[in-house]
């Protein structure tokens, strides 16, 4: 059995019922224990160097899902098989995932789900996806070694969204849970420690004075 952190683990619990391709998979750890547990029926894992790719290959071989897992030694989803239904991209910085969804476009025709987690440039990931015809239907916030994550889940579809929403999260922002409190507030503290640098560029000062006061109507 294997063990998933914190993060893995609230992937593992938003993962559909259907067949799944994890981008940047890693060691496979997360599509084993999706195959392992009957969460999906068959997987694909992808990696895009040769050295990560081949310990991901022997850890699939390693484990007694094999013949359920597809290993791919590819660039993002370029080479994504039109039967997968949710893709799975986890630990990249947000411009990249955004890449990677673009550069293929059309591999996107056939997927019902997306499920995103990404280093930072949350309100960007979530405008840029919005935009490619998918709206938020789960979000998780969670702490794990004194770092925040957001896990967003897309669903095929449309929502209209405000700029709020894009910023902390249209879901987030209506559980308010005491981490995404916590997170807002520091932030807070942080900005209004900048705010009292007397260089600080009048653009700049500008910027995270609207930043600050979006912070504070939202809490």
């Amino acid at each position: 059995m294997i063990h998933l952190s914190k993060r893995l683990n609230t992937i593992y619990n938003l993962t559909p019922n259907d067949i799944a391709i994890d981008v940047g998979a890693d060691h496979g750890q997360l599509i084993i224990s999706l195959i392992e547990n009957n969460v999906i029926e068959r997987g694909y894992a992808v990696e895009n160097k040769k050295g990560p790719y081949e310990r991901m290959v022997k850890a699939i071989n390693a484990s007694k899902v094999k013949d359920k897992i597809t290993p791919i030694f590819a660039s993002g989803i370029s080479k994504m098989p039109k039967e997968v239904k949710t893709v799975i991209i986890a630990g990249m910085g947000g411009p990249l995932i955004i890449k990677i969804l673009k550069d293929d476009i059309d591999k996107l025709n056939h997927v019902d789900h997306l499920l995103i987690d990404s280093h930072g440039a949350f309100s960007f990931v979530r405008k840029e996806i919005t935009d490619l015809g998918f709206y938020i239907d789960k979000e998780e916030i969670l702490k794990e070694d004194d770092i925040i994550y957001e896990i967003m889940r897309f669903k095929k579809g449309h929502c209209d969204y405000s700029d709020d929403d894009y910023f902390f999260g249209p879901l987030l922002r209506k559980e308010k849970t005491s981490l995404f409190i916590q997170k807002w507030a520091k932030r807070k503290e942080e900005i209004i420690s900048l705010l009292r640098k007397e260089n600080l560029p009048e653009m700049r000062r500008n910027e995270l004075s609207e930043e600050l006061e979006r912070i504070e109507k939202e809490l």
